[in-house]
């Protein structure tokens, strides 16, 4: 028994040993409390930079949007597309340019003639290529005149050449496909397909006014005439007439004392000035 208390007391006292190593274990994890406690500080002050950062992608994901729908981040093979398109529709507007000269070549295809012709196509492409004899089936031409446009065709490549002369020549080739056509002339229900202009065309925005007459006018009709045209271009108005002889030259001359703006419709082809006596 006394060798078992003795054990006993020693085994007590070995944990005795222990308890302040212990202790000391306990107050090294309690020295390392206030490091994780400062780690854990540090985490929560990155957690702001996240935030931030994440706000900031939320806040551009609105701006991207913006940009997608102004076309701004479009893919590059978009954009390619979209050139490629425009350069379509502008070389199909050429040639849509080119067959109404052709057409206005063409005697007996006027506005209205080409309008009811228009209402059977989407283009002017499509209409070239519709044969003479089905307008004629259509009851829009006569035979003898669908048999004159197929015979036309062969021509085609000569009025394309003739076309492109244009713009070396100073005359300006201005369709009812343009924005630059004269807004007046589209109300019109046979509205001219096409204006062939040297210089410039009236303008929409001013008011204007046509002084013609008689080409054997008298003296005192002509002094009329351009105090007439003298004073509407005092007062801001353009004055327009036929460019004759007589009291349509008059009007003309008259405006241009008054240092306003003339024009004259010609009854003739653009590169002819009929009278003569017009030309300066």
């Amino acid at each position: 028994m006394g060798k078992r208390q003795s054990q006993k007391q020693q085994g007590l006292e070995e944990k005795e040993e222990q308890r302040p190593q212990n202790r000391q274990g306990s107050e090294e994890k309690e020295e390392q409390r206030p490091q994780n406690r400062q780690g854990s500080e540090e985490k929560k002050e990155q957690r702001p930079q996240m935030q931030q950062r994440a706000g900031k992608k939320k806040e551009n994901l609105p701006m991207q949007r913006k940009a997608e729908e102004a076309g701004k981040c479009q893919p590059q093979v978009w954009q390619e597309a979209e050139k490629d398109n425009q350069a379509w529709q502008e070389a199909k507007r050429e040639k849509e340019r080119q067959v109404i000269y052709w057409l206005n070549q063409i005697p007996f295809l006027g506005p209205a003639t080409v309008g009811k012709m228009r209402n059977h196509v989407r283009d002017f492409l499509t209409l070239y290529n519709i044969e003479g004899t089905e307008w004629v089936s259509l009851g829009i031409l006569k035979e003898g005149e669908g048999a004159y446009v197929d015979q036309a065709k062969k021509d085609f490549r000569k009025s394309v050449d003739e076309y492109h002369s244009l713009e070396s020549r100073g005359i300006k080739f201005i369709t009812i496909l343009d924005q630059g056509y004269p807004q007046r002339l589209l109300s019109l229900p046979d509205a001219p397909l096409c204006l062939l202009v040297k210089g410039g065309l009236p303008k929409d925005d001013q008011p204007s006014a046509a002084i013609i007459g008689s080409r054997k006018a008298t003296r005192y009709g002509l002094e009329v005439a351009k105090c007439f045209g003298r004073e509407l271009a005092l007062g801001g108005v353009q004055v327009i007439s036929g460019l004759a002889s007589g009291i349509d030259g008059a009007g003309h001359m008259g405006a241009l004392e008054g240092g306003g703006f003339t024009y004259g419709i010609l009854g003739c082809g653009i590169n002819i000035c009929y009278p003569k006596e017009n030309w300066n």
